[in-house]
């Protein structure tokens, strides 16, 4: 074989070869990112913790109510302090209709709110769900 013959055949078998290597490294990539995502799972609820069909599946912030401002319309809740939108809404345990009234010093809630920051729906959750970092 002559040295151009070489030459021609190694350009040959890295055309081929190249494109194949490509799809391989494709397929695994496909193989190993599943497995990525089903690392990054969050933990399943607790079972013990049942919740109204009522309560969102999230919330912005968990913590407990230190002081509740009517006149502000500001809610502190841990060592942070937020607006209260003028229609915001309050969840119970037991009632899907509530008042910020009802709402009282200690008490474990789920708040959810809106791109201002100011809240929209208030939610008493059971103390349990309370993590104090």
């Amino acid at each position: 074989m002559k040295f151009q013959d070489k030459a021609f055949l190694n350009r040959i078998i890295g055309a081929i070869t190249k494109p194949i290597m490509t799809i391989l490294q494709v397929a695994l990539i496909a193989l190993l990112v599943p497995l990525t995502v089903m690392a990054e799972e969050p933990p399943p609820k607790d079972p013990k913790i049942q919740l109204p069909d009522y309560y969102p599946e999230r919330f912005d912030k968990v913590g407990e109510l230190r002081n509740l401002s009517l006149s502000d319309r500001m809610l502190y809740m841990n060592a942070s302090k937020f607006k209260l939108k003028p229609e915001v809404r309050v969840y119970l345990l037991d009632s899907p209709m509530a008042s910020l009234a009802q709402l009282k010093s200690k008490m474990v809630i789920g708040i959810q709110f809106n791109s201002a920051k100011e809240i929209t729906g208030i939610w008493v959750l059971p103390v349990k769900m309370h993590h104090p970092s």
